[in-house]
């Protein structure tokens, strides 16, 4: 049994690989202890891990150790189907390369580009360039960072969600809010792939996906489980490798 675990700032989420034609069936957890109890009563052979959490990540292979599993930690030097072309790689984080890796394993397409957006605590966006290999990308205030913040370094502004907001230009502070931080977003999607000189395929992923999505040109891919279908890839090419 092949085991899966994305460790993000909010949650910790894990699958068995599974079958590669059918999505991973994703549990998300509080503590990687239910993670180590799965993988444990599974007969795990391998574990394979991405981590943007120093600390929960070491908690997890501490415990997989003693349990005897076998695991992997992803990082810029795993055995990704492209070349990692970013200037410090040592800092990525490998939620990014991962997310790459499920598009690039998913996408079918010819483009010259593949895209990723994670809308998560931070939104990123990461290029990936068939001939080149990853790029790298951008980084900026997720959704609600930016709505807690504007709430929280000020005096008066409120706290606003965009749940159910429709785009427009602000007649309210509640609706300028949510209008601000919306076109924050979709602006700095529109100026990145604006850069690109070729044709390119979106996919986008994260929990504050559901925010954005109605907003996003309907050729772009919302895969929920991205991550997963990346480090089900990583985790065949570990095994070819042994």
């Amino acid at each position: 049994m092949i085991f899966l675990a994305d460790i993000g700032n909010t949650r910790i989420k894990f699958a068995q690989a599974g079958s590669v034609t059918e999505p991973p069936s994703v549990v998300s957890v509080n503590t990687p202890q239910v993670l180590v109890n799965a993988v444990k009563a599974a007969r795990t052979e391998l574990c394979v891990i991405s981590s943007v959490v120093p600390l929960r990540t070491r908690e997890l292979e501490n415990e997989l150790e003693r349990a005897g599993v076998k695991f992997h930690v992803v990082n810029a030097s795993s055995p990704f189907p492209f070349p990692v072309r970013y200037k410090t790689p040592w800092s990525l984080g490998s939620d990014r390369l991962v997310s790459v890796t499920g598009a690039y394993a998913l996408d079918t397409g010819f483009s010259e580009y593949i895209i990723t957006i994670d809308f998560g605590t931070a939104t990123t966006v990461n290029i990936l360039s068939r001939p080149e290999g990853f790029l790298g990308g951008v980084i900026a205030p997720g959704v609600e960072m930016m709505t807690h913040a504007l709430h929280e370094k000020t005096a008066k502004l409120p706290l606003v969600t965009l749940e159910g907001f429709e785009n427009k230009i602000g007649d309210d502070t509640e609706s300028s809010l949510q209008a601000g931080v919306l076109n924050a977003t979709l602006g700095l999607i529109e100026k990145v792939t604006g850069m690109l000189k070729g044709s390119f395929a979106v996919y986008y992923t994260g929990g504050n996906a559901h925010f954005i999505k109605a907003h996003l040109p309907d050729e772009y891919f919302h895969v929920p489980d991205l991550q997963f279908f990346g480090l089900r890839e990583l985790a065949a090419r570990l095994l070819d490798k042994n």
